[in-house]
This record gives structure tokens, sequence and C-alpha cells, in this order.
């Protein structure tokens, strides 16, 4: 085939489609087309995601104390929603869970720490639980850290995650900003 100018010398004799792929003409002859089936109905999603972000300063006063991210706004999803501050799973799969987020250190002095950890269903997920730290400010100018990373994490229809952080400090100067 000269796939620069779509074609091709053979005829394509077989189309294999995995689960919920529907091939049209199923003979593959002609024009095909290849749709996914999501939820019972043909379309051309074929996988389930959502983007979601908030604004406000989140701040973890106690250090004994953990605290579950706000999600404020939806910037798009297709089979993924939140419940709250959890996000909600309209289908059965392997997810790839990620997150980005700034840390403030408004102190001066010392760095803290600021440890992330995700819960499934209201339980935290064993080996989830990351550390960053954060600068001490420095003069005018705040410490901060961007942390991000993911989690690939088989769920159920009806699942929820949470993001939770921890600040080690007793005081308000770390923040989500």
């Amino acid at each position: 085939c000269d796939w620069s100018s779509d074609v091709c010398s053979s005829d394509l004799t077989r189309v294999i489609a995995g689960g919920n792929i529907v091939v049209s003409p199923a003979n593959g002859t002609g024009d095909v087309t290849i749709s996914a089936l999501t939820g019972g109905t043909s379309g051309t999603t074929t996988g389930h995601y959502a983007a979601f972000h908030d604004s406000t300063n989140q701040y973890a006063n106690v250090s004994t104390s953990s605290y579950v991210w706000n999600i404020g706004t939806t910037d798009a999803t297709n089979g993924v929603t939140t419940t709250g501050n959890a996000l909600s799973f309209a289908y059965t799969g392997v997810y790839n869970i990620q997150f980005s987020t700034q840390f403030l250190n408004t102190g001066a002095g010392s760095p803290n720490n600021a440890n992330i950890w995700i819960r499934q269903n209201g339980t935290d997920v064993s080996a989830s639980m990351g550390q960053v730290t954060i600068p001490a400010k420095n003069s005018s100018q705040n410490g901060a850290v961007i942390a991000g990373w993911n989690y690939v994490l088989p769920i159920t229809a009806g699942d929820t995650i949470q993001f939770v952080w921890q600040n080690n400090s007793n005081d308000s100067s770390v923040y989500i900003a």
C-alpha cells in the first residue's frame, strides 16, 4: 500500500474487530466504517475520560488530619463525573488517573512536606502515597513546587476516587493553590 495516497494494489480480505467494536459493512468490502459501542449505542468515542480543575486555595491546618481535594470545575468528560469531591466512574475498565497540583509555602524558615494519596470507594489505596517537599519562603518569594503523577487502576462501574493530602506542619503556611 502507498499510505501517503491511500491507494492499495491489493484488496482487503478480512477485518477483525474486538469486543464493543462494530465494522460496517460486516464483510469489509467497499467503504468500511469502524466505530466503538458505548453503553449499547454506536459512537466514535473509544475511551472514557475526564478533566477537572479547582481554582480555590485549599488549606491543611492540622498535620494529623487528611484533606480531600476540591474539584470545582468540569473541563471535559465522557463516562467519568464528579460526586462531591470524588470522581465517579460509569464504566468498568483500567484507568490512568493523573493529577498535577501546586503547593505553596508562605512560611519563612523551613521547608514543609505534603503527603498525597488516593482513596477508592472511601478506602485509602495501598502504596499510593507519595511525598513532596515545599521549599520555605525566601524573602518575598513563596516556596512552591508542582507535584504530579499518575495511577493505573482497575475500576468497576460505580467506583469513586478521591485525591487526599496531608501537611506535616500545624500551620496554615502550606496550601494547594
